[in-house]
């Protein structure tokens, strides 16, 4: 190997290297973020439920809402060993953490349960479909427990119901993975 050659080498070396340190120091600063999030949502939850839980029930449902106005980001993401490239739904860490602070570890999402299941849910809609937006119409909060009623052993529980559109824009992608039955149609496509 020649000295050219082989400057070629490590210059690519501390290049990709360089990289990686790049992408380590911004999923940390994600990080820093999503937990900042959470402990701010985790404040606010402790102080508010004391005074006004419908006040806070509906807080967290309307910063879900926000949080999820786009549905999770995708990204487009390069191997650089075989120089293929794929786009990547990735919930961001924001989302995640605020998910983890407000949610049971068991919530239902129809007949599954998990955080993770919300995780993976909008991150597939994010990725099948060319752009997503969903938007909170109204937003109900109702009272399970009579007030007179509510100790502190029995606590408080409430229902939320929303209303709210889900608009996307479907693409060549979303026919191949949510209807692959309609692939060989190219009417259709």
């Amino acid at each position: 190997m020649s000295n050219s050659e082989r400057g070629k080498y490590y210059r690519r070396r501390r290049k990709i290297y360089s990289a990686h340190l790049e992408e380590r120091v911004a999923a940390l600063h994600e990080e820093i973020a999503a937990l900042t999030v959470s402990r701010q949502v985790q404040q606010e939850l402790a102080l508010s439920q004391r005074f006004t839980p419908l006040g806070a029930a509906a807080n967290i449902v309307n910063e879900y809402c926000s949080l999820f106005n786009y549905g999770a980001p995708v990204r487009l993401t390069v191997d650089d060993q075989d120089l293929s490239a794929s786009l990547v739904a990735h919930v961001s860490n924001t989302q995640r953490g605020f998910l983890q602070a407000v949610m049971n570890a068991d919530v239902r999402f129809g007949e599954f349960f998990g955080v993770g299941l919300l995780f993976d849910q909008w991150e597939r809609y994010s990725l099948f479909h060319a752009a997503i937006k969903w938007t909170m119409k109204s937003l109900e909060v109702i009272e399970l427990t009579e007030p007179g009623d509510l100790t502190s052993s029995n606590g408080c529980s409430l229902v939320v119901t929303i209303t709210a559109d889900l608009r996307v824009r479907i693409s060549r992608r979303t026919i191949e993975e949510v209807f692959p039955h309609l692939v060989g149609d190219e009417g259709l496509m």
